[in-house]
């Protein structure tokens, strides 16, 4: 009976390849097996051009409400964009395997220029238990753990908790968003009673998907309490853009090639 059923799904995998041929992600276009996006929408999707971690337009935002070290952020977002088609994949069509793959990519990126220098731990930020349940995962920890196979840095889901949430943050004003989720998140009790005895985290690293003005990473922020806080998220949005300088300006300043990304380093 069980080999029935292995034989079943075997030939289920490959009927499957027939009847829906793996497809991008974003625009519906033909791609080779296992690959996710295609490459035109690849090159459509413009990247944040950082060249500081330790000082640019996300450490000033977050400085407002933690001790930050360093922010990153790899792509720019705005609707009706093939980034926001993305992050729709990842967030509400039921793709946790693409946004691992994404934070490998991520992790890839920025593990050459000192992002992960110093951090104890990775922090996704939490769902409520009802909205990770409607979902089936938490996109954020997906990241997260796609970072985490790359540089080895645990995941940390026992930090803090969610105990609320009021409603969507995508069609907020600013300090509509900060009232939505003041006081969304506190520590659980067993990282509570670790900072207790001054065993907390250090420097975590504190993941989402998408930064607009902050205001949910700085509440994750206020309750995990650390003496040091790095950022990382997919997608930057909002008013927080610095001007883009030319592609030969970032590569004056950073080395970085801009005009493309890797398809080959999403997998």
């Amino acid at each position: 009976m069980k080999e029935a059923g292995v034989w079943m799904k075997r030939l289920w995998l490959g009927w499957s390849h027939v009847l829906f041929p793996p497809s991008c992600a974003i625009c519906g276009t033909w791609v080779p097996e296992g690959v996710d996006v295609c490459e035109g929408c690849v090159a459509e999707m413009e990247r944040v051009r950082l060249s500081e971690l330790d000082d640019n337009v996300l450490v000033r935002l977050f400085m407002q409400a933690a001790p930050v070290v360093r922010a990153a952020s790899l792509l720019r977002y705005s609707p009706e964009t093939r980034v926001a088609g993305l992050l729709a994949e990842i967030k509400y069509r039921h793709r946790p395997e693409l946004a691992r793959r994404l934070g490998r990519w991520m992790a890839r990126e920025l593990e050459g220029r000192g992002m992960f220098r110093g951090i104890d731990a990775l922090v996704p930020l939490p769902l409520t238990p009802e909205r990770q349940k409607e979902r089936g995962y938490n996109q954020s920890e997906c990241l997260a753990r796609g970072v985490s196979d790359v540089v080895g840095l645990p995941v940390r889901t026992d930090v803090a908790r969610r105990l609320f949430f009021h409603t969507s943050q995508t069609m907020l004003s600013g300090e509509e968003r900060r009232a939505n989720v003041e006081g969304a998140f506190a520590p659980t009790v067993s990282y509570g009673e670790l900072c207790a005895r001054g065993e907390g985290l250090r420097h975590p690293l504190l993941i989402d998907d998408v930064v607009t003005t902050g205001a949910s990473l700085m509440a994750l922020a206020r309750a995990v309490e650390a003496p040091s806080l790095s950022f990382l998220t997919l997608a930057m949005a909002g008013a927080y853009h610095a001007r883009y300088p030319s592609d030969e300006e970032v590569r004056r300043e950073t080395g970085d090639e801009v005009t493309c990304v890797d398809v080959d380093g999403w997998q």
